[in-house]
Protein backbone atom coordinates (compact mmCIF):
# COMPACT_ATOMS: atom_id res chain seq x y z
CA UNK A 1 0.00 0.00 0.00
CA UNK A 2 1.29 3.75 -0.43
CA UNK A 3 0.76 5.96 2.42
CA UNK A 4 2.99 9.04 2.62
CA UNK A 5 2.66 10.37 6.15
CA UNK A 6 4.65 13.11 5.66
CA UNK A 7 2.69 14.44 3.15
CA UNK A 8 -0.97 13.10 4.06
CA UNK A 9 -2.66 14.82 6.59
CA UNK A 10 -5.93 12.73 6.78
CA UNK A 11 -5.25 9.61 8.36
CA UNK A 12 -2.84 8.90 11.46
CA UNK A 13 0.04 6.78 10.36
CA UNK A 14 -0.03 3.99 12.98
CA UNK A 15 -4.03 2.75 12.61
CA UNK A 16 -3.59 2.26 8.81
CA UNK A 17 0.21 0.12 9.56
CA UNK A 18 -2.22 -1.64 12.13
CA UNK A 19 -4.95 -2.51 9.55
CA UNK A 20 -2.79 -2.92 6.49
CA UNK A 21 -1.05 -5.91 8.89
CA UNK A 22 -4.22 -7.68 9.49
CA UNK A 23 -5.19 -7.71 6.02
CA UNK A 24 -1.52 -9.12 5.25
CA UNK A 25 -1.75 -11.63 7.75
CA UNK A 26 -5.35 -12.34 7.56
CA UNK A 27 -5.09 -12.91 3.71
CA UNK A 28 -1.31 -14.69 3.92
CA UNK A 29 -0.01 -12.28 1.40
CA UNK A 30 3.43 -10.43 1.94
CA UNK A 31 2.94 -6.49 3.32
CA UNK A 32 4.69 -3.88 0.80
CA UNK A 33 4.81 -0.50 1.60
CA UNK A 34 5.43 2.65 -0.39
CA UNK A 35 7.54 5.80 1.42
CA UNK A 36 8.81 8.66 0.00
CA UNK A 37 12.39 8.99 -0.05
CA UNK A 38 11.99 13.05 0.40
CA UNK A 39 9.49 14.15 3.33
CA UNK A 40 8.63 17.01 1.42
CA UNK A 41 7.26 17.21 -2.25
CA UNK A 42 8.93 20.27 -3.00
CA UNK A 43 11.94 22.44 -1.83
CA UNK A 44 15.02 21.55 -0.34
CA UNK A 45 15.70 18.05 1.73
CA UNK A 46 15.15 18.62 5.12
CA UNK A 47 17.86 18.48 7.78
CA UNK A 48 15.56 15.84 9.05
CA UNK A 49 14.73 13.95 6.11
CA UNK A 50 16.84 10.57 7.36
CA UNK A 51 14.91 10.43 10.78
CA UNK A 52 11.82 11.31 9.28
CA UNK A 53 11.85 8.26 6.66
CA UNK A 54 13.71 5.98 8.72
CA UNK A 55 10.75 6.50 11.13
CA UNK A 56 8.61 5.10 8.23
CA UNK A 57 10.60 2.58 6.99
CA UNK A 58 11.30 0.79 10.50
CA UNK A 59 8.05 1.19 11.93
CA UNK A 60 6.66 -0.25 8.99
CA UNK A 61 9.15 -3.38 9.54
CA UNK A 62 8.24 -3.29 13.41
CA UNK A 63 4.62 -4.54 11.32
CA UNK A 64 6.06 -7.20 9.72
CA UNK A 65 6.66 -5.39 6.06
CA UNK A 66 8.62 -7.10 3.69
CA UNK A 67 9.18 -5.06 1.35
CA UNK A 68 9.73 -1.04 0.87
CA UNK A 69 9.00 0.59 -2.24
CA UNK A 70 10.16 4.34 -2.89
CA UNK A 71 8.34 7.03 -3.77
CA UNK A 72 11.16 8.35 -5.34
CA UNK A 73 10.48 11.02 -7.87
CA UNK A 74 13.29 13.46 -7.61
CA UNK A 75 17.50 12.65 -7.94
CA UNK A 76 18.46 13.54 -4.57
CA UNK A 77 17.30 10.22 -2.58
CA UNK A 78 21.21 9.43 -0.79
CA UNK A 79 18.93 8.69 2.36
CA UNK A 80 16.74 5.94 0.80
CA UNK A 81 19.89 4.74 -0.18
CA UNK A 82 21.68 4.58 2.82
CA UNK A 83 18.51 2.79 4.11
CA UNK A 84 18.45 0.36 1.23
CA UNK A 85 22.33 -0.91 1.89
CA UNK A 86 20.67 -1.75 6.04
CA UNK A 87 17.74 -3.47 3.98
CA UNK A 88 19.78 -5.38 2.19
CA UNK A 89 21.15 -7.01 5.60
CA UNK A 90 17.34 -7.10 7.20
CA UNK A 91 15.61 -8.26 4.31
CA UNK A 92 17.14 -12.30 3.95
CA UNK A 93 16.08 -12.82 8.12
CA UNK A 94 13.07 -10.55 8.21
CA UNK A 95 11.50 -12.69 5.19
CA UNK A 96 12.08 -15.69 7.19
CA UNK A 97 9.96 -14.35 9.96
CA UNK A 98 6.10 -14.23 10.84
CA UNK A 99 4.64 -11.35 12.48
CA UNK A 100 3.61 -12.69 16.13
CA UNK A 101 2.00 -8.92 17.87
CA UNK A 102 3.13 -5.41 17.81
CA UNK A 103 3.01 -3.38 21.04
CA UNK A 104 3.75 0.19 21.83
CA UNK A 105 4.68 1.90 24.64
CA UNK A 106 3.89 5.77 26.31
CA UNK A 107 2.74 7.92 24.46
CA UNK A 108 0.21 5.54 22.70
CA UNK A 109 -0.52 6.20 19.28
CA UNK A 110 -4.42 6.19 18.34
CA UNK A 111 -5.23 2.56 17.42
CA UNK A 112 -2.54 0.89 19.24
CA UNK A 113 -1.93 -1.03 22.30
CA UNK A 114 0.75 -1.28 24.70
CA UNK A 115 2.56 -3.86 26.52
CA UNK A 116 0.26 -6.59 28.23
CA UNK A 117 0.84 -6.82 31.81
CA UNK A 118 1.40 -10.59 31.33
CA UNK A 119 3.98 -9.70 28.63
CA UNK A 120 7.24 -11.76 28.93
CA UNK A 121 9.62 -7.86 27.74
CA UNK A 122 8.82 -5.29 29.86
CA UNK A 123 10.10 -1.64 28.81
CA UNK A 124 10.21 1.88 30.29
CA UNK A 125 11.37 3.60 27.69
CA UNK A 126 8.71 6.02 26.02
CA UNK A 127 7.64 6.02 22.03
CA UNK A 128 8.81 2.77 21.30
CA UNK A 129 7.45 0.41 18.64
CA UNK A 130 7.86 -3.45 19.30
CA UNK A 131 7.37 -6.15 16.72
CA UNK A 132 7.74 -9.83 18.19
CA UNK A 133 8.40 -12.20 15.30
CA UNK A 134 9.00 -16.03 15.28
CA UNK A 135 11.00 -18.37 12.60
CA UNK A 136 9.88 -21.48 11.97
CA UNK A 137 11.91 -23.22 14.75
CA UNK A 138 9.77 -20.99 16.68
CA UNK A 139 12.50 -18.73 17.80
CA UNK A 140 12.45 -15.42 19.03
CA UNK A 141 12.81 -11.92 17.74
CA UNK A 142 12.05 -8.64 18.18
CA UNK A 143 12.49 -4.84 15.94
CA UNK A 144 12.38 -2.58 18.38
CA UNK A 145 11.58 1.31 16.85
CA UNK A 146 11.54 4.71 18.08
CA UNK A 147 8.54 6.32 16.98
CA UNK A 148 10.68 9.78 17.98
CA UNK A 149 12.13 11.05 14.98
CA UNK A 150 13.48 14.02 16.62
CA UNK A 151 15.02 12.65 19.45
CA UNK A 152 17.39 9.63 20.54
CA UNK A 153 16.15 6.98 22.74
CA UNK A 154 17.54 4.47 25.12
CA UNK A 155 15.85 1.68 25.01
CA UNK A 156 16.30 -0.88 28.02
CA UNK A 157 14.67 -4.11 27.66
CA UNK A 158 13.94 -6.26 30.55
CA UNK A 159 12.98 -9.67 30.18
CA UNK A 160 10.81 -11.84 32.85
CA UNK A 161 11.63 -15.31 31.57
CA UNK A 162 15.45 -16.63 31.42
CA UNK A 163 17.53 -16.29 28.37
CA UNK A 164 20.38 -17.88 27.07
CA UNK A 165 21.46 -14.95 25.31
CA UNK A 166 20.43 -11.56 23.06
CA UNK A 167 21.71 -10.57 19.73
CA UNK A 168 21.47 -7.47 17.32
CA UNK A 169 21.60 -7.73 13.68
CA UNK A 170 24.79 -5.74 12.18
CA UNK A 171 23.15 -4.04 9.35
CA UNK A 172 27.04 -3.40 7.83
CA UNK A 173 27.70 -7.37 7.93
CA UNK A 174 24.49 -9.26 8.16
CA UNK A 175 26.43 -10.92 11.21
CA UNK A 176 24.47 -11.30 14.80
CA UNK A 177 26.25 -9.64 17.79
CA UNK A 178 25.64 -10.62 21.00
CA UNK A 179 24.86 -7.76 23.56
CA UNK A 180 26.01 -7.95 27.01
CA UNK A 181 22.82 -9.18 28.74
CA UNK A 182 22.79 -7.83 32.37
CA UNK A 183 21.61 -10.02 35.31
CA UNK A 184 19.68 -9.02 38.64
CA UNK A 185 18.31 -11.67 40.68
CA UNK A 186 14.42 -10.76 39.30
CA UNK A 187 15.31 -9.84 35.68
CA UNK A 188 17.53 -9.75 32.93
CA UNK A 189 17.94 -6.46 30.88
CA UNK A 190 19.60 -4.70 27.80
CA UNK A 191 20.26 -1.59 26.01
CA UNK A 192 20.86 0.03 23.11
CA UNK A 193 20.71 3.98 21.90
CA UNK A 194 18.18 4.40 19.08
CA UNK A 195 19.05 7.02 16.85
CA UNK A 196 16.04 9.07 15.73
CA UNK A 197 13.52 7.47 13.92
CA UNK A 198 15.75 3.99 13.84
CA UNK A 199 15.59 0.06 14.91
CA UNK A 200 17.41 -2.65 15.45
CA UNK A 201 16.49 -6.53 15.29
CA UNK A 202 16.95 -8.20 17.94
CA UNK A 203 17.49 -12.39 18.26
CA UNK A 204 16.42 -13.68 21.83
CA UNK A 205 17.52 -16.65 22.85
CA UNK A 206 15.66 -18.17 25.74
CA UNK A 207 16.69 -21.23 27.80
CA UNK A 208 15.54 -24.52 27.41
CA UNK A 209 13.35 -25.75 30.48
Amino acid sequence: YDYYQWWATQEPFFPLLEKFRRAALGANIPLICWVEAVATPNGPVPADNAARIRHSVYSALAYGAKGIQWWAWRADNQDAQHINAELKMLGPVLMTLRSVDVFHTAPLPPGTRGLPEQSWVKTATDSLTLGFFKNEQGEDFILVANREWKAPRTAVLTFATPLSKVSMLDRKTGQWVEMKLDSSARAQTVSHILPPGDGILLRVVRLQK
